[in-house]
């Protein structure tokens, strides 16, 4: 009996993080922005993605889709915002897809960030990269976000390798780190060449604020 009443006490907790967490970043991120005309057609509320980060695929219904595990927690998968910017100078706008990605077991992640490229050529939807973070939690979580025409910068928490398509820890020092801790950040700046982001330059930087349970990442895109 004390077994039942601990698991219906932790979905519940569990679901109220998941909800508090989503609702905090629906409102740090805004609404919706107008539709350039090659896109008008896609709707990426519902759509499916497939990530490096993730097993199966990620179908969404109205911008959104929550996974149950078997027992306790589960995955949900949330449409922050579509953000649209010319980024090879051709005057036709690519598409910046982020979804949110959060993992729930007793506790939560905090979440990671699945950031998607898009062109459109020929009335064909095509994918040119994915960008994609681990969790807040325990190891790359986003801090930042900022694509200024062709250069992008990305800075996440601890120290941090690009692989191509996601952010991972250089090695076990993370683990050295508390659940919510950071001593360090990694900046990454990358240019737009032909179809995709190249790496051109990683950094280290201390971080002035260990504790990063509350923070919201800045995602910053510039049309110029």
């Amino acid at each position: 009996m004390i077994r039942v009443v601990l698991i219906i006490l932790s979905l519940a907790l569990t679901s109220n993080w998941m909800y508090a967490t989503k609702r905090a970043h629906s409102i740090q991120h805004g609404t919706f922005r107008p539709i350039p005309l090659p896109f008008q057609q896609i709707d990426f509320a519902n759509r499916t993605y497939r990530s490096s980060l993730w097993k199966g695929l990620i179908r969404l219904k109205d911008g959104a889709v929550e996974i149950p595990y078997e027992k306790i927690g589960g995955d949900s998968f949330d449409l922050e915002d579509v953000y649209f910017a010319d980024l090879n100078g051709d005057g036709i706008d690519e598409a910046i897809v982020p979804l949110f990605w959060l993992e729930c077991g007793i506790s939560c992640d905090a979440g990671s960030y699945l950031f998607f490229i898009y062109s459109m050529r020929n009335g064909r939807l095509r994918l040119l990269q994915e960008l994609s973070t681990t969790s807040l939690a325990y190891e790359c979580g986003l801090k930042s976000f900022t694509l200024n025409g062709k250069q992008l910068t990305v800075e996440v928490f601890k120290t941090c390798k690009y692989t191509g398509s996601s952010f991972k820890p250089t090695d076990n020092s993370y683990r050295d780190d508390w659940k919510f801790f950071s001593h360090k950040f990694s900046r990454f700046t990358f240019a737009f060449t032909g179809n995709k982001f190249v790496l051109k330059k990683r950094e280290f930087f201390p971080n002035p604020e260990p504790h990063v349970l509350n923070y919201h990442a800045q995602v910053a895109i510039s049309r110029n």
